[in-house]
């Protein structure tokens, strides 16, 4: 045991490295702080804030929307890192301290993810499983790496390590009852949804895995355990939820009405199962559980619809979503790319992912022969987190830990098969007659499963962070040239950012800053300025109806709606040609948002060429039109098109698949809008338009935005003076505004 607990630490100090070093540089940098993932700076905020406050955290935060949002994250991630700024530096720390160890908090919980990964598969298997087990977490690529990485400020790294821990405890409790595994059990999974307001997930899985017990288990007392042990802890959990959870919390519901559920279920098959002295009726079981679940169904659609409805949308979550799309961790894993890629889960987890899909047949075939509740958990958990990785890539920080596990078994079934010795067994014999046995395990296990991951240049690959040097400068700007936004109302000024908020009631801002969603964090965070839309995408459609409005007036009155004094465009929001002609920005995903009708924008027709179509991309007037245009490339100024305006007539055309496109039958660009537009009257075809096909360069004419005056933009060094800059700030003109100024 002690050399086991030497490997180990070796292992967790590994682990701690490779999250570590490859970040280290973005993440302390001469300019200050950075983090590699946006969800990190409102973190961060909430950290400080209740730092300033401890124990105390913000649940309503003015600073997060016009008029106050409520705080969507669950308290223990916010909770644990606080405590550790308030114990290092004091409840006086400055940003820069809070910064500092918040950064390190995700690759702690990581490397301790690791050490819970070795301890369940030392339980459910043997001590050789462990540490392969371990090793293979501490280097597999992929969501978990990522989000355990340095700098990685977010609530996943807790979530797995208290998934694993959670399994852990079950995993003991079954294998050896006792009420304290069963206490554990429970402060495991009540501690787990404190760190993820949709922790229903993981109850979810515990109960499938008690249905199916129902239906496998060979025993009555291991039936009567399972259901002891889940009843206990889903009362513990309960008790936790209740305690601390705030019940305003998004899917709070979901969380308490799981747990009920959980210890129903558990209660009536431990009433049932205990009724019988040798195997259970397996159709008693399952016929009163799956009444249970009825009745609960029903109870639930009548008394709380819309809990119902939540529920029936986050199990549609796993289905593609336009929305959704923009946000590239909630992709389909084969669709991450925006178009199918079998080879998608090779790019993010290397042999992960592969390794735990080979081990689940033999290993479901082990749990249909032994079963043994632990390895059923174990199975359920792990098929879950597959498909819905598959729906949802960014459950692959739960699908590598449960990949870890099954790969420690298979390898250690794979050295038993070929007779490798080890302390247990110094001189065993292979389960195969198959010449060098020993060394093709050896080879399979350190060739296939551990060497395609242990390559430097990927365990150690630079991680980019995910604030740029220009919107750094932008936010810093509006911190330093702005009003305070709660300075007049709040009579607080800068300390306000740091007050203890009423949990009930928040000020509306003097002014908010119109942005995309994107940058709603950093405007909270390092602007502490008050955005109209944050990475919650609550007010996203709010934001999209800005951009993709095609009038100024329109414009100006979703500004005036929303008290907006500071308006920011980005060069990510239009449409750009790449050099190799790929069409990219965040366009699309604003007229999702905004509900309105892509056509109307821009589309995608095709042109015949010798290898059959080719399709190619032509922008309509309401594009150049749009607010995200004119003062993103344009920078509000007015404009005339040279050699920008083309006239197309095109034929509506049917594919094989019966599938409606469009034809380009001609296409002529002419050097001025006029020439243009006496081209397209004089044409006899139905279906001629005046469209640009560049979605850079003005391709009509347009006025200049008179309601906003640029007030800075923010460069690089490597730009050219006559490129736009990549983020501009406007300020709204106060007749504009109908005269509203705080001052």
């Amino acid at each position: 045991m002690r050399r086991d607990l030497l490997l180990l630490l070796v292992i967790a100090a590994a682990a701690l490295g490779i999250r570590t070093y490859p970040a280290w540089n973005n993440v302390f940098t001469a300019a200050g702080i950075n983090f590699l993932e946006t969800d990190a700076w409102y973190h961060v905020r909430l950290i400080e804030n209740q730092v300033r406050n401890y124990p105390w955290r913000v649940t309503l935060d003015p600073f997060a929307a016009p008029g106050g949002q409520f705080v969507p994250i669950a308290p223990l991630f916010d909770t644990i890192t606080s405590t550790a700024v308030v114990v290092l530096h004091g409840r006086d720390a400055d940003t820069g301290e809070v910064e500092r160890v918040a950064a390190f908090v995700p690759p702690v919980l990581g490397t301790l993810a690791v050490i819970v990964v070795w301890a369940l598969a030392r339980q459910l298997f043997d001590r050789r499983a462990g540490l392969l087990a371990a090793s293979l977490l501490a280097i597999l690529p992929g969501h978990f790496l990522d989000r355990t990485m340095l700098g990685f400020v977010d609530h996943h790294a807790l979530e797995a390590l208290m998934a694993m821990a959670t399994l852990l405890a079950f995993s003991r409790g079954v294998t050896t009852p006792s009420p304290s595994m069963s206490l554990l059990a429970g402060v495991g999974l009540g501690l787990y949804l404190l760190g993820w307001g949709s922790g229903a997930f993981l109850i979810a899985v515990i109960g499938v895995w008690l249905l199916l017990l129902a239906a496998l288990s060979r025993s009555s007392e291991s039936l009567c355990n399972a259901a002891q042990l889940t009843g206990v802890a889903a009362l513990v959990a309960l008790l936790l939820v209740g305690a601390f959870q705030d019940s305003r919390m998004h899917r709070y519901e979901s969380q308490v009405l799981g747990l009920v559920g959980l210890a129903g279920l558990s209660v009536a098959i431990r009433l049932v199962a205990g009724r019988r002295i040798s195997v259970p009726s397996k159709g008693v079981v399952l016929g009163a559980s799956g009444v249970l679940a009825v009745m609960a169904t029903v109870i639930v659609s009548l008394v709380t619809p819309e809990l119902a409805t939540q529920l029936a949308i986050d199990l549609g979550r796993l289905a593609p979503d336009p929305r959704r799309m923009g946000v590239l961790e909630a992709r389909p894993l084969f669709l991450y790319s925006g178009e199918w890629r079998w080879a998608q889960p090779w790019s993010f987890f290397r042999t992960g992912f592969f390794i735990g899909c080979a081990a689940l047949l033999p290993f479901s075939l082990r749990v249909w022969k032994q079963r043994r509740p632990a390895d059923v958990l174990l199975l359920v958990f792990a098929v879950v987190t597959l498909v819905a990785t598959i729906g949802q890539n960014r459950f692959g920080y739960y699908l590598v830990p449960a990949c870890a596990v099954l790969g420690g078994w298979l390898a250690m079934q794979l050295l038993d098969w070929g007779g490798v010795p080890h302390a247990e067994n110094p001189t065993p014999r292979a389960h195969t007659r198959l010449p060098l046995a020993r060394e093709v395990a050896i080879v399979a296990v350190a060739g296939a499963m551990f060497a395609p991951n242990m390559s430097l240049t990927l365990l150690l690959a630079e991680r980019s962070a995910s604030f740029p040097s220009y919107w750094r400068d932008t936010m810093d700007w509006l911190r330093r040239q702005t009003p305070e936004p709660f300075a007049p109302s709040a009579g607080a000024g800068d300390d306000y950012y740091f007050a203890r908020y009423p949990r009930d009631m928040a000020p509306r801002p003097d002014y908010s800053i119109m942005s995309w969603w994107d940058q709603g964090y950093w405007l909270t965070q390092r602007a502490r300025r008050v955005p109209v839309a944050n990475p919650t995408q609550q007010r996203a459609p709010n934001a999209a109806r800005f951009y993709s409005a095609t009038t100024e007036s329109e414009a100006v009155e979703l500004l005036r709606e929303e008290r907006t004094r500071f308006v920011i465009s980005d060069w990510e929001l239009p449409f750009r040609r790449l050099q190799d002609g790929t069409i990219m920005g965040r366009f699309q995903n604003i007229l999702d948002w905004a509900g309105a009708d892509h056509t109307g924008y821009y589309e995608i027709v095709y042109r015949r060429n010798q290898d059959g179509w080719a399709p190619q991309w032509v922008f309509h007037e309401r594009y150049y039109r749009s607010m995200a245009y004119r003062l993103s490339v344009l920078g509000g100024a007015a404009s005339v098109p040279v050699n920008a305006s083309a006239v197309v007539t095109l034929v509506d055309r049917i594919d094989a698949n019966g599938r409606r496109f469009r034809e380009v039958l001609t296409q002529v660009t002419y050097g001025s809008y006029a020439l243009a537009q006496q081209a397209a009257a004089a044409s006899t075809v139905a279906q001629t338009f005046i469209v640009g096909l560049d979605p850079w360069l003005p391709a009509f004419p347009l006025d200049a935005v008179t309601s906003f005056v640029e007030v800075h933009g923010a460069r690089t060094a490597d730009q050219k003076p006559s490129e736009a800059p990549w983020v501009r700030v406007f300020e709204v003109r106060s007749d504009a505004a109908g005269g509203l100024r705080p001052f």
